[in-house]
């Protein structure tokens, strides 16, 4: 793939936390939902390049990592899910 037509795929997107500033966040439900866009932004990058692999044992390995990084968002959600229903009112 050359480098121009990897620009073009993937634009103004961003696939680093350096652009957050960890300083401003307020919560730790704020902290994990940066942290499940960035693994958002993972999985999107892989499935981009994934049509330009030409191998399949290579393939079978991204797919791999695709499913891993989008079991990390489920567990970041359900974290979420979980400290939203433990700060709830009893009563």
């Amino acid at each position: 793939m050359s480098r121009e037509l990897f620009d073009d795929l993937v634009g103004n997107q961003s696939f680093s936390l350096k652009e957050v500033n960890f300083a401003e966040v307020d919560s730790l439900e704020d902290l994990v939902r940066i942290f499940i866009e960035f693994e958002k932004d993972t999985v999107l990058f892989y499935e981009m390049i994934a049509p330009f692999i030409e191998d399949s044992d290579t393939r079978t390995h991204l797919q791999t990592i695709i499913a891993e990084e989008n079991r990390h968002i489920k567990r970041l959600r359900d974290f979420i899910a979980k400290s939203d229903k433990a700060a709830l009112p009893v009563h």
